[in-house]
């Protein structure tokens, strides 16, 4: 008599699975040490671009709107001659300020840090910050509705703290958490169709900086107008927000005088925008310098000319995608082409690159077999933007091959925008918005639009 082979025994996560966890829980256990306590514990922490918004946020508090801005005759990235606002800053604790080139409504909600010693309040920002991270991550892993394979939840976590951008927007201060925070709630809510959240994270978002008001076009270019309409009534509000606790004088400055300055561009390798690609390309500017380009005619027309093209064709293939019931890939293709096509895109700014490297991923998972151009580009796209390779450039690359290896974050996005722009075999007719996976998924999302 043969024994009967034994019962399966309850499911347990396999070996692989047991390896990703390990990874996982060493990769946020150094990230928390090295990147989140010793920086907030060091002896000399100061978060460098918090200077500018606590500079914003005390003039207003201090109910010295006019020292919101400097002089835009003499704006430049560098260092600036002394100017009132600069004596008025330290004045308030500030050390070193510097000039606030943001729209008036990040000063206005950033008052009440006003309200704090500078140390403190530089502090607070950086646990803010910490704490949008954290939440930006929980968002993408969670993007899809439904489950997420463990694999692909793991593989965006991973991605997402071993992510330069994600680096240097910590120990820069930089908005651009919140930024990426509001970006991914609306891609969050978007396929939960809460298209009224979704208008109003990116509208929040337009009103801090303005590059991810082009995905307001992209609402309405993609049929899902109420997240449109939500998005210009949250804009307003936040408009008259901004007009109130800033003064009307100072939104004319900003889009008379900086926005014209701004659009400049950089040659500097911090800016991996296509702007700064063609003038590190086309002119002989010091790469090394934080200053606005003073490049020829022809390049600034042929700067604008092309970012328009990317804009364009990021707007046209994001909404058709869309409406082939895939609009989180519609949604990272205009977040990649708004940070191609800024005139200034620095390093850290690529952190709202996350948001299509979440959906990659995700996709890559669901369809079980990766086309291996597909999986080539998706990780050759995340090196480039997430490994710094700035101290290699620099020291092994010769003069004019550096000067076109910096653009490497460039490389990267631009890498990850035609993945996202070959679409899919799969996608079905233009005409046809059908996901058969998700019970009044796009057929839904298209009556509701």
């Amino acid at each position: 008599m043969t024994a009967a082979p034994p019962a399966a025994p309850a499911h347990r996560p396999g070996a692989a699975r047991i390896l990703l966890i390990v990874i996982l829980v060493h990769t946020a256990g150094v990230f928390a040490y090295s990147t989140l306590w010793r920086g907030l514990f060091a002896a000399d922490f100061d978060v460098n671009d918090f200077k500018a918004y606590a500079a914003g946020a005390t003039a207003l508090a201090a109910g010295r709107p006019d020292m919101l801005y400097p002089d835009p005759a003499t704006l430049n990235l560098g260092v600036l001659p002394d100017q009132p606002w600069v004596k008025f800053a330290m004045d308030h604790g500030i050390p070193h300020p510097s000039a606030y080139i943001y729209p008036p409504f990040l000063a206005v909600v950033l008052r009440p840090l006003a309200a704090l010693p500078y140390h403190r309040a530089n502090q607070v920002w950086f646990l803010l910050n910490a704490a949008l991270f954290a939440a930006s991550v929980g968002l993408l892993v969670t993007w899809r509705r439904g489950a997420v394979a463990p694999e692909a939840a793991g593989a965006i976590a991973f991605a997402s703290m071993n992510f330069y951008p994600t680096f240097r927007a910590l120990q820069c201060g930089q908005v651009g958490m919140i930024l990426l925070f509001l970006t991914a709630a609306a891609l969050w809510s978007l396929e939960r169709e809460r298209d009224g959240l979704a208008g109003t994270a990116i509208a929040i978002a337009a009103a801090i900086k303005l590059t991810p008001a082009i995905l307001i076009a992209f609402f309405f270019l993609a049929g899902r107008h109420r997240a449109g309409r939500a998005s210009l009534v949250a804009g307003t509000a936040c408009a008259a927000v901004s007009i109130a606790g800033a003064g009307f004088d100072n939104h004319v400055v900003f889009l008379r005088d900086f926005l014209p300055t701004l659009s400049r561009g950089a040659a500097t390798f911090a800016n991996q925008s296509l702007t700064g690609f063609l003038a590190r390309l086309a002119t002989g500017a010091t790469m090394n310098a934080y200053e606005f380009l003073e490049g020829p005619p022809w390049l600034g027309a042929a700067s604008r000319a092309s970012s328009a093209a990317v804009l364009l064709a990021s707007l046209a293939l994001g909404a058709r995608a869309a409406r082939r019931g895939r609009t989180a890939e519609g949604l990272s293709l205009v977040v990649l082409g708004s940070l191609l096509a800024s005139p200034i895109s620095w390093e850290h700014h690529f952190i709202a690159a996350l948001v299509p490297i979440a959906v990659l991923l995700v996709l890559a998972t669901e369809s079980g077999t990766v086309p291996g151009w597909r999986a080539g580009a998706l990780l050759a796209g995340y090196a480039l933007i997430a490994v710094n390779g700035y101290d290699l450039v620099r020291r092994y690359f010769p003069y004019r091959l550096g000067r076109l290896a910096i653009s490497q974050a460039f490389f990267g996005g631009g890498a990850l925008w035609l993945l996202l722009a070959a679409g899919r075999r799969s996608d079905p007719p233009a005409s046809i918005a059908i996901d058969a996976a998700v019970p009044g998924g796009s057929a839904a999302r298209a009556g509701a639009s």
